[in-house]
């Protein structure tokens, strides 16, 4: 009977570790995930604000210009151009960078 009792034991503890070795997988999977969402919201906060300084260095550059009576149409112009670009480019970020997090998302 103590062979039958050990072999029991023996197989619930293999049985215990397999289901903790699933465990363990399952939840490394899951921070794995949790570890990309992180870094793709870091890229897509980084992206962003390096945007967001172009285009406000442009308004406090034309701002200046126009303080100092040096805004000529060139300059505005100019910052105009810069300004627009950016946005265009803020707006494709931010739409790739959505698609990308609600994919992620989706997917679990």
């Amino acid at each position: 009977m103590h062979g039958n009792q050990s072999g029991g034991l023996i197989r619930e503890r293999l049985l215990k570790f397999g289901f903790f070795e699933r465990l363990f997988r399952t939840n490394h999977k899951k921070q794995e995930r949790i570890e990309a969402r992180e870094r793709l919201l870091n890229e897509a906060a980084h992206e962003i604000r390096t945007s967001i300084t172009i285009i406000k260095g442009q308004a406090q550059l034309a701002q200046l210009l126009r303080a100092r009576g040096k805004l000529n149409d060139a300059a505005m112009n100019r910052t105009l151009d810069v300004v627009a670009d950016e946005s265009v480019q803020l707006q494709r970020k931010c739409d790739r960078f959505l698609s990308a997090f609600v994919s992620k998302g989706d997917r679990g």
